[in-house]
């Protein structure tokens, strides 16, 4: 039977100094982060927002909109990409800022989770962190949030829950400069990688005597590639990194017997390609950041094959195929990065 809110027991002390973290108005970017980490977090597990619940009811921390009210273009959030049987895909989204609008940690994650199960299995993640950016964002020339922050940036890919080693893209001023000039204006691979996801074969053994041979074999392919271009002039920059998935599936079932010959063969493929696209205007403060997902019009091919033959007798086999067509789709994120995105195409 479900508890009400009231018979819950007291909470970890350490919860009201975590909530604590993201009512700090000194700074409004972790502010904004560290509340819409917990708005997210709530909206997913429902234990946890009894417990936000709890600590609100009970006074422990005065909730008011003067206190959660940011500025900040800090944000994080969790929505969901595809929907199938027993299982959903979702991808996550966080960016945080540092206290003058230049980024520090921006990653995309993509996972599948099961429906009313809590563990997760990574299927890509892309991280960029910085550092030491803010003096060349600003005309004012603001000091990082750290004064001892080296300039650098690095790129982190996690695939199938596997660490990759991570990527510098600049250090120092010269890099910085270097990474400007020559990023690449058009789509350029940065990564491929084909992966066997499973190579299966079964005799199974019926009680007529009849043997059954089952094959099945899968695979996947990724291409991830980018793309770039800065403007020192105008302060703005448009970058575009496109993931570009394939999968294929083949099975194959037939009886063995020496009399009669029958079985099946079917292959499924598909190319999924999709666009992560990033404009940013940091001409004025505080910076517009512009954050736009999007699948382009995807085809499924299906393709049968049945074969049966008599010995010594006749044959007869017989090929089927379709194609399924599935529209784009564009992803919506906030409505903070919804109003920056308007702001920005109309300028």
């Amino acid at each position: 039977m479900r508890r009400p809110v009231h018979s819950l027991p007291p909470v970890h002390p350490t919860w009201p100094v975590q909530l604590l973290s993201a009512l700090d108005k000194t700074n409004h970017q972790l502010g904004v982060y560290m509340w819409r980490l917990i708005s997210t977090m709530a909206d997913n597990d429902e234990l946890f927002f009894r417990k936000i619940k709890f600590i609100y009811n009970n006074g422990l921390i005065d909730l008011t909109y003067d206190r959660i009210a940011y500025k900040g273009q800090s944000d994080y959030y969790r929505r969901q990409f595809l929907q199938t049987f027993g299982f959903g895909v979702y991808y996550t989204i966080s960016q945080l800022m540092s206290r003058h609008g230049a980024l520090r940690e921006s990653d995309f994650d993509l996972h599948i989770q099961q429906y009313n199960k809590k563990d997760r299995f990574n299927l890509l993640s892309l991280g960029v962190s910085a550092s030491g950016l803010e003096a060349y964002v600003s005309d004012d020339g603001k000091t990082s949030d750290t004064p001892d922050e080296d300039l650098q940036a690095e790129l982190r890919i996690t695939l199938l829950n596997m660490q990759l080693r991570p990527v510098v893209l600049f250090s120092g001023v010269t890099g910085l400069m270097s990474a400007v000039w020559s990023a690449p204006s058009e789509l350029t691979s940065a990564f491929k990688s084909n992966i066997m996801i499973h190579d299966l074969s079964r005799y199974i053994h019926l009680h007529n005597g009849l043997v059954v041979h089952y094959e099945a074999q899968s695979a996947a392919s990724l291409d991830l590639s980018g793309m770039a271009s800065v403007s020192l002039w105008n302060k703005n920059s448009h970058s575009v990194i496109r993931v570009s998935s394939g999968f294929s599936v083949r099975s194959h079932v037939d009886i063995l017997n020496d009399f009669v010959v029958m079985g099946i063969n079917a292959t499924t493929s598909t190319n999924i390609i999709v666009d992560y696209t990033t404009d940013v205007d940091y001409a004025d403060t505080p910076i517009n950041v512009c954050m736009q997902m999007s699948i382009q019009p995807t085809e499924i091919y299906d393709n049968v094959d049945s074969f049966y033959s008599l010995k010594r007798t006749k044959a007869l086999r017989w090929f089927g195929s379709r194609i399924r067509r599935l529209l784009g789709h564009d992803y919506t994120f906030t409505q903070k990065n919804n109003a920056m995105c308007r702001q920005l195409h109309v300028l």
